[in-house]
């Protein structure tokens, strides 16, 4: 009894720690990261997650090349637990680089999320918060 007991207890723990690193194993390398801007090297200037209301650069920064010719950002304003997609931008990047940054409009205060699509992938997402000083 308490051999089956104990067996019954390592299946439980393999299949957490199986679970985890399926979890962590599908979880996105890459994030976006928001700024005031860049540098002349496209590296990001006072960056953070909270902003007030305006222009915002997001950055983004892989450790391979893009292989793609354009990459789709998605805002998502997050409002009483539903996702509300504000606005879509294509930003054309090349193929063999892998730094590349948008102008992302931040015009109402409140809690979005940001996806980045390389085709129908998602390819990297960060969260930022926008006060609105009016």
């Amino acid at each position: 009894m308490r051999k089956m007991r104990k067996m019954s207890i390592i299946k439980k723990i393999v299949i957490c720690m199986f679970t985890g690193l399926t979890v962590l194993g599908c979880s996105k390398d890459e994030t976006i990261k928001f700024c005031e801007g860049v540098d002349n090297d496209g590296n990001g200037v006072r960056c953070g997650r909270k902003f007030t209301t305006g222009d915002i650069t997001g950055v983004i920064n892989t450790n391979k090349p893009f292989e793609a010719e354009s990459l789709i950002f998605k805002i998502i304003r997050i409002e009483n637990n539903s996702k509300i997609i504000e606005k879509t931008i294509n930003l054309k990047v090349e193929k063999d680089k892998n730094k590349a940054n948008a102008a992302l409009p931040f015009y109402n205060g409140g809690n979005y999320k940001v996806e980045l699509f390389k085709q129908d992938e998602l390819f990297a997402e960060g969260s930022i918060e926008i006060i609105d000083t009016l």
